[in-house]
């Protein structure tokens, strides 16, 4: 049976609990393109329950404030937060594809794939970073527009599937 886990989007202040799985392709539960979401997880587990949906609800729920994301946008001298904009990125590309919509984030082509490699490498994950050792990205303009790129596509997609 497969599991479904709560995710909870907030972006203008607003909170949007959804339902995503991890599978052969990993995705949201959607309802007329856009992606099912409730004001409170309690809502969001009485869906679930009654649609026979497997929801596990740990003690950690995935979060993504976009609200940040949109205002670092604004002011681009601020350190790039590389967990955040790669987290966003993954998780828009589960939406885009759940939704079947274009998302520019999943376009390939090397300088395409640098852009997204730095800012997995700039996470410094604690199973892929040798011990004492940490790498700080240092970006190009046109790195850092094609991660803005990425970023604008990915809100307006969200943006567009939040009920």
């Amino acid at each position: 049976m497969r599991e479904y886990y709560p995710v909870l989007f907030v972006i203008n202040g607003n909170k949007h609990f959804c339902c995503w799985y991890g599978d052969a392709k990993d995705g949201f539960v959607v309802d007329n393109d856009k992606l099912v979401s409730f004001e409170t997880l309690e809502e969001l587990s009485e869906f679930a329950s009654k649609k026979n949906l497997l929801l596990r609800v740990e003690d950690d729920i995935l979060v993504f404030s976009i609200d940040p994301i949109i205002e670092w946008l604004g002011h681009e001298h601020k350190p790039i937060d590389c967990k955040a904009i790669l987290d966003l990125w993954n998780i828009i590309g589960d939406i885009s594809s759940s939704v079947e919509l274009n998302f520019h984030g999943n376009k390939r082509d090397a300088k395409f794939d640098k852009v997204y490699e730095k800012l997995f490498w700039g996470t410094n994950i604690p199973a892929v970073t040798p011990k004492g050792k940490s790498y700080i990205p240092e970006w190009q303009p046109d790195e850092i527009e094609e991660m803005n790129k990425v970023i604008q596509d990915g809100i307006r997609i969200i943006k567009n599937v939040l009920k």
